[in-house]
């Protein structure tokens, strides 16, 4: 067993496609036994493997066994090629370890290197070692960059080189690939570049003394840059030349030039298209003459703005140099809208001026230059009151206009207002400006469209400038106030702008005016309070030249020395000549210190009852007078109206006497007016009662004349069988009447004679009726001669009676009650003795009978002829 272990260690069967090494113990020669075969090592060999130095030979390692010293051989596939370094200087045996017997070791050509194409498998001899690489296969836009390591190889094995291109068959139509021969280039001195163009071979293998270099990548095949139209690309040379090609086109390098990468690691560009509100500020960095766009000579260090009306689309020249401005190249013409402006600055001269809208201003960087106007504290709290953001912006641009040049003492440019704001926003978001800018800022920043950072627009050569002298910029006062001061008068107000030479003009709202550089507005000082003083002056530019209200309280005493206190609001206009306006600053004071001394002589002049009686009718004969208005004539101020807000006595005793005399006309008055409430309810029911009732009726006569139609209706219907029954009643009747015809004969026949018998009788009746009239009549004279004779004396014996039952005896003895008629003898002897002598005595008779009312009746004879016995 222990013999097999022995054996095993000491000997090893080596495979086809491997190879080891045995070191000699004796002589340290280093044997290559390649299989296949089998190995037996002696007492004095052993194992070793050659382990390559990134620096410096490589050196034999000692294996512990036989069956780790084995090694693969190189294979080199077809289309691979392997990189030998330290071939054997002989050729026998094509220079490679043979099968069969171990062979020394021959010697080397340390140092050289050379190249094996596949399909190929070989094992090394001792010191060497081997690269494959596969075989470089080329597209159109791809690129080799070869160098010449040893130029004699280079040139003896130039035709060695595997090189395939791929061409079009014209008659197959088909790509085929054929073998070609690559032209050796003039220069094959040791280290010379070459380029193997993609365009030229399709596939390539180099030959000995040829080596391709790999990229920083370690990528043998490098790609070239294809450009489209409208793209370029800056290749720039060892010596520092550089050049610019165009598309379309697929650009391969000089084996001397690189790329320029952009910020972002592209190689190519756009092309900076202009129109003619766009424009580059360029600089000459070496003199020449443009034959084609601007037609004239530069010289270096010329600069010149193109825009878009002379060069639409731009491609960088190499004499060219685009001037950046805070890393931003494309300018912008920006916007002036309608009732805007912008203030331009001339470098060169220091003179501003103001470009006004609607136009698109596109300054020339070269000599010009958008300048911000810084406003004082005092003209933003005067032209925008309240605005504490155009305060605070242009406190900062006052800090920043203390570091401009001389050159532009009080403008500042945009570039230093962009750099504040960034610093203040950094600031703000704790170091980070990463963050959002502040209100104030934001529109400033938006205005950076001025000038683009278009990095795909790059040229090759800059100049970075700061942007706080040229960079074109506007005054923003946040969104509201962009470019030059824009003053809103309202409607009923003016503004009085005064410039740097004494100018002065009015401007009347509604109006929107801008101010010129050197233009500002006039001021007014205003008296506030009540009553008006001049302890605090409100400071405005903005005059109230309509229905301008200012009040006032104003102290008056009468001429019985009561101490009142009036509470006026004038109504003031601002008419006739314009400029005359602000020839007085402080109109309000004007106004009150005229109208409270006019006031107060007037009120002097009055007992308080007789001002107190219509204190308002006071006032506006003495402030507006007969014309209805005043108007002081040192600046065109009307009043035209006067309003009476309050009136006070300031005497307490006064004040409640008065307070109490009004509080009972109003209780007077209140009682009114609750009487008249009370009768317009009452008269309002009634009606409202009337025409409930007229509604009422209304509805019942309705009701009514439904009733009577259908009367009616019935009447008719009644009236139809009544009409029938009437015909026949009539026709019985017709029958009776006939019937009765007959019994009125017979009945006038015997009327007839009925008649005739009763006016016999009557005839008789009168006879005998006229007969007893007149025996009557013949007895009554008879009588009455008979009472005439004896009714003087009676009369004396009648009154001595004096009783009814006398006269009664009287009466019934005389037997003439029937004769003169009576209902007792009272009455017919009053009647009797009716004016004589016995005329008094017969009513006092009547009277004591109980028969007063006989007193007064005559005596009425009555005889038997009269019609009525």
């Amino acid at each position: 067993m222990a013999t097999d272990v022995s054996k095993n260690r000491n000997e090893v069967t080596v495979p086809l496609g491997s190879y080891l090494y045995i070191q000699d113990g004796t002589s340290g020669r280093v044997k290559t036994h390649v299989g296949p075969t089998v190995v037996t090592m002696t007492g004095n060999d052993s194992p070793v493997i050659y382990q390559k130095e990134e620096c410096g030979p490589g050196r034999f390692v000692a294996c512990d066994d036989l069956q780790s010293s084995i090694r693969s051989s190189n294979v080199v596939p077809e289309g691979f090629y392997a990189v030998l370094m330290n071939p054997a200087k002989t050729t026998a045996n094509a220079g490679h370890p043979q099968e069969g017997p171990p062979s020394p070791s021959p010697d080397l050509g340390i140092g050289h290197k050379v190249v094996i194409q596949g399909p190929k498998m070989f094992a090394l001899w001792p010191g060497q070692h081997a690269k494959v690489i596969r075989g470089h296969t080329l597209r159109s836009n791809q690129y080799l960059l070869a160098r010449v390591y040893n130029e004699k190889e280079a040139r003896a094995n130039w035709g060695e080189a595997t090189i395939a291109t791929t061409k079009t068959d014209e008659t197959e139509g088909e790509s085929v690939v054929s073998r070609a021969a690559l032209a050796m280039p003039e220069d094959l001195t040791v280290g010379a570049l070459f380029i193997i163009r993609g365009t030229d071979v399709s596939f390539y293998i180099p030959p000995t003394g040829i080596t391709v270099v790999p990229d920083e990548s370690g990528t043998y095949t490098r790609d070239a840059v294809s450009l489209e139209q409208l793209e370029y690309c800056i290749l720039v040379d060892e010596d520092g030349t550089k050049r610019i090609p165009r598309g379309p086109d697929v650009i391969f390098p000089h084996p001397t030039e690189v790329f320029v990468r952009g910020g972002k690691g592209e190689l190519k560009y756009r092309a900076i298209e202009l129109n003619e509100i766009q424009g580059l500020h360029i600089k000459v960095t070496r003199a020449y003459k443009d034959n084609l766009m601007m037609h004239q000579e530069f010289k270096e260090g010329d600069e010149f703005f193109l825009t878009g009306k002379e060069c639409p689309i731009y491609f960088p020249r190499e004499e060219h140099a685009l001037v950046r401005y805070d890393g931003n190249t494309k300018h912008f013409g920006t916007a002036v809208p309608s009732g805007e402006a912008r203030y331009v600055m001339k470098r060169n001269t220091g003179t501003i001026g103001t470009i006004h809208g609607p136009a698109m201003l596109l300054p020339n960087p070269v000599d010009e230059v958008i300048v911000r106007r810084v406003l004082s504290p005092r003209e933003c709290s005067l032209w925008y009151p309240g605005n504490s953001e155009a305060l605070a912006y242009n406190f900062t641009l006052s800090e920043l206009a203390k570091k401009t040049p001389t050159t532009r003492a009080g403008a500042v440019s945009e570039g230093e207002a962009t750099r504040a704001s960034a610093r203040m926003t950094k600031s703000a978001m704790g170091g980070d400006s990463r963050g959002g800018q502040t209100a104030m800022y934001s529109s400033a920043s938006s205005m950076q469209s001025f000038v683009s950072n278009d990095s795909a627009s790059a040229a090759g050569d800059e100049f970075a400038k700061s942007s706080s002298y040229t960079a074109p910029r506007t005054l923003t006062l946040s969104t509201k106030f962009e470019g030059v001061p824009r003053i809103n008068i309202f409607t009923g107000f003016a503004v009085m702008v005064v410039n740097s030479k004494g100018d002065r003009r009015v401007e009347i709202g509604p109006k929107t005016i801008l101010l010129e550089y050197d233009e500002t507005l006039e001021i007014l000082s205003l008296s506030t309070g009540k009553p008006k003083t001049t302890e605090f002056l409100l400071e405005t530019p903005y005059l109230r030249i309509m229905n301008n209200k200012v009040a006032d309280i104003v102290e008056v005493e009468t001429s019985d020395h009561v101490a009142s206190q009036l509470k006026v609001s004038y109504h003031i206009n601002f008419t006739g000549d314009t400029t005359k306006w602000w020839d007085v600053q402080n109109y309000v004071k004007h106004a009150c210190d005229h109208n409270r001394s006019a006031l107060k002589g007037a009120v002097r002049q009055m007992s308080i009852e007789a001002f107190w009686a219509n204190p308002l009718k006071v006032l506006r004969e003495v402030v507006l007078g007969e014309g209805g208005g005043y108007t002081f004539e040192q600046n065109g101020m009307r009043v035209t109206d006067v309003e009476l807000m309050g009136v006070g006595i300031l005497d307490d005793r006064i004040r409640n006497l008065i307070a109490q005399t009004q509080s009972q006309a109003v209780q007077r008055v209140l009682a009114l007016s609750e009487a008249r409430s009370r009768l317009l309810v009452t008269t309002e029911l009634e009606e409202i009662q009337t025409k409930e009732m007229k509604v009422k009726a209304d509805a019942e006569i309705a009701g009514q004349d439904l009733a009577i139609q259908k009367i009616m209706a019935k009447l008719k219907a009644d009236l139809s069988v009544i009409g029938h029954d009437i015909e026949v009643a009539k026709q019985t009747q017709d029958l009776r009447q006939e019937e009765q015809k007959t019994h009125d004969i017979t009945f006038e026949a015997e009327a007839n004679r009925a008649r005739k018998g009763i006016d016999d009788a009557m005839k008789e009746a009168t006879s005998r009726q006229n007969l007893a009239l007149e025996a009557l009549k013949t007895e009554a004279q008879t009588l009455a001669l008979k009472f005439a004779s004896i009714k003087d004396g009676m009369g004396e014996a009648l009154l001595a009676l004096s009783s009814n039952e006398t006269m009664t005896k009287i009466a019934e003895a005389s037997s003439v009650q029937r004769l003169v008629g009576g209902a007792d003898a009272v009455a017919v002897i009053t009647k009797m003795f009716a004016g004589t002598g016995l005329d008094k005595a017969m009513k006092l008779i009547a009277e004591r009978s109980g028969r007063p009312e006989l007193s007064d009746v005559p005596l009425e004879i009555r005889l038997p002829s009269d019609p009525e016995v």
